[in-house]
């Protein structure tokens, strides 16, 4: 990483919110808080910067190069804002840097351990979009469908293909670094709403610790202690909680969207429980509400629900305790942020088209709602204890506004995670995170009023102890990601691509394929290990194994395509008897057939063969399909067919 391309990451991350974040939008927020705003909110501006930027034609690479240029002024509004960062003392400002540093450190070291991080997960499917948008960025190729519009969610993953090319490193790679920014805006927000919520020191200080890893320390715990116990205690092991959600944390060790909306929800947060405002303030408040939710609605469409399940929490506060003089705020407040969720949910669908195959949210059947419903008590069973506490404290005094809020906002996503299904996985485990989120202050606040009531010395063991026991559950969940080293493909980086190791036996062919073949070529290849397209940069056909989970991909190829994408399976079914036809068809007349199919698409063919694994082949290639052969070897070879004039 070059001091040029560390500026331009920077200057990306801070100078496209800048322009709203020291706005008047957001005036009555410090300059903290507004630069904590300005990080999420240059994820939606710069990306849409750089889709204005490439509409009359401009290559990817000039478009993010003109960015930082663009945003250049956006300095001026934060330096007349320079008045608004306050500091008490040194020492407050370095305790709030440690305090927000503890999960990135956390993050850093997970990333520098697991050289196998670029296969966590979905890495591999993000990475691909991210490549398609490079080609398209309007309508993005579906990678492993050529000639298909992306149906993937993919309006934030060109924050990703921007820092990726600014930083000339692969998204596999440069998603560490995004991550880390994320995260220390995840801990900034934390702080932010125990501020608002007026926590002590000791609450405010944890708040960022807190949130990102006390969801389910206890969940955690029992889980294993049922699993040692063994069966049949064992077998209901999963009731204490899904690994995934052992810690908020978790999903930020990835190149994923979900981080991004957890940011972007904790921002939310902040803003929900935030005193409300008056006059020209009361409609910037109402503004800022409805912004925030269209922007995680594009960013990541499953938080919609919950984004406005936050706003609709306010508003039950609202209701429940303010005077009915109040009620415009409210009325406003929930026509605004219900409108722009519509609008945004609407963006985001529309450049998807029609999904063939039903992928959204339904309601849960009768035995599902019960084991959610267990799962998400066990899940966020150490906030919602300390939520009591507190409210037990409060005597028969109501809670106020922004308390009843938490709560609201706390059952409101807990419904979600009980009645609703979403297939593909049981993805209902996000709304758990929105659920733990919304009750996490409870925790701080808890940590404040224990603090003191408890000498120091045992304030500091106990916080120490308590620390300790949520890091080991951090801990046992990032290893248990870890692959064995035979599950991990060995792969190079090139710039912003990645290819296979030298000594891959695909490789020699890989690199003749993205140097030697035209860049609309359509990929069609038997069955590899790696998923073809992330090396290749050439969109498949359709991938030749069905029940083939490639890594860094985590579903197999036609559940993914089918059940998580949503195409049409007549399609992939369709596709897949060509491939098929033609390479290991029986007779000449069948594959003439199957390789007409194949052309009808209109584009130039690439054909990656295995040596020796489909007799008659590529002699039928070259002598009657007229294919020009471009590389061969013991393992592989190349040929392509030009597309049809």
């Amino acid at each position: 990483m070059t001091v040029a391309s560390a500026g331009f990451f920077i200057a990306n991350f801070v100078l496209p919110g800048a322009w709203l974040a020291f706005s008047p939008l957001l005036r009555r927020f410090d300059g903290w808080i507004r630069l904590l705003f300005s990080i999420v909110l240059s994820l939606p501006v710069a990306s849409l910067e750089y889709e204005i930027l490439r509409l009359p034609g401009l290559g990817s690479d000039a478009a993010v190069a003109l960015l930082p240029a663009i945003n250049l002024p956006a300095l001026l509004l934060v330096w007349r804002a320079r008045q608004s960062f306050r500091c008490r003392s040194a020492g407050s400002l370095l305790a709030h840097s440690a305090a927000i540093a503890v999960p990135v450190v956390f993050l850093a070291v997970a990333f520098a351990v697991y050289d196998e991080r670029a296969f966590w997960g979905h890495t591999w499917l993000h990475a691909d979009m991210i490549y398609a948008l490079r080609q398209d960025p309007t309508a993005p190729e579906e990678r492993q469908l050529a000639g298909m519009v992306a149906t993937y969610p993919w309006f934030g993953h060109l924050f990703f293909l921007i820092q990726s090319t600014a930083l000339d490193r692969s998204p596999l790679q440069s998603f560490t670094a995004i991550n880390l920014v994320l995260a220390a805006a995840f801990g900034g927000f934390a702080i932010a709403t125990m501020r608002v919520l007026g926590a002590g020191r000791a609450g405010t200080l944890a708040a960022p610790f807190l949130f990102s890893f006390a969801l389910n320390p206890l969940g955690v715990a029992l889980g294993h202690l049922m699993l040692q116990i063994g069966q049949p205690v064992a077998r209901w092991s999963y009731l204490a909680g899904d690994p995934r959600y052992d810690f908020l944390l978790i999903k930020h060790l990835r190149l994923d969207l979900n981080q991004v909306g957890l940011t972007m929800l904790a921002a939310l947060l902040l803003l929900i429980v935030e005193g409300r405002r008056s006059g020209r303030e009361g409609v910037r408040q109402v503004a800022l509400l409805a912004l925030m939710v269209a922007v995680v609605t594009l960013h990541y469409p499953l938080y919609l629900p919950v984004a406005l399940a936050f706003v609709g929490a306010r508003v039950v506060a609202e209701i429940a305790l303010a005077r009915p003089r109040d009620w415009w705020f409210i009325v406003a407040a929930t026509v605004a942020c219900g409108s722009a969720g519509a609008a945004a949910a609407w963006l985001v669908m529309l450049p998807l088209g029609p999904r063939a195959v039903p992928v959204g949210i339904g309601l849960a059947g009768p035995g599902l709602i019960w084991r959610q419903a267990v799962m998400i008590s066990v899940a966020c069973s150490l906030p919602a204890l300390a939520a009591l506490w507190i409210l037990a404290r409060r005597g028969a005094r109501l809670p106020d506004t922004a308390e009843a809020t938490l709560l609201a906002a706390a059952v409101g996503s807990g419904l979600l995670a009980v009645f609703m299904y979403i297939p593909n996985k049981w993805n209902e485990y996000k709304f758990v995170f929105a659920a733990g989120m919304a009750l996490m202050p409870f925790v701080a606040l808890a940590v404040d009023a224990l603090g003191q009531r408890w000498r120091p010395r045992t304030a500091a063991v106990a916080a120490v102890l308590f620390a300790g026991f949520c890091l080991a559950g951090a801990i046992d969940s990032v290893s248990r990601r870890e692959m064995r080293p035979e599950d991990v493909p060995r792969i190079g980086y090139q710039g912003i691509y990645q290819t296979v190791a030298a000594d891959d036996p695909v490789a020699a062919s890989v690199d003749v394929i993205r140097r030697d073949t035209p860049e609309d070529a359509v990929l069609l290849a038997d069955d590899t290990a790696i998923l073809l397209s992330g090396v290749t940069l050439r969109a498949q056909f359709v991938p030749y194994d069905p029940d083939r989970a490639h890594p860094g991909m985590t579903f197999t190829n036609d559940y993914l395509l089918t059940s998580v994408k949503g195409y049409d399976p007549t399609i992939v079914a369709t596709r897949r008897a060509t491939l098929r036809a033609l390479f290991d068809g029986p007779d000449d007349a069948g594959r003439d057939l199957a390789l007409g199919r194949a052309r009808s698409l209109g584009r130039p063919l690439v054909l990656l063969v295995a040596a020796g694994r489909h007799p008659g082949f590529e002699d039928w290639l070259g002598r009657t399909a007229g294919a020009r052969r471009l590389h061969g070897d013991p393992g592989y070879s190349v040929w392509l067919l030009p597309a049809r004039g």
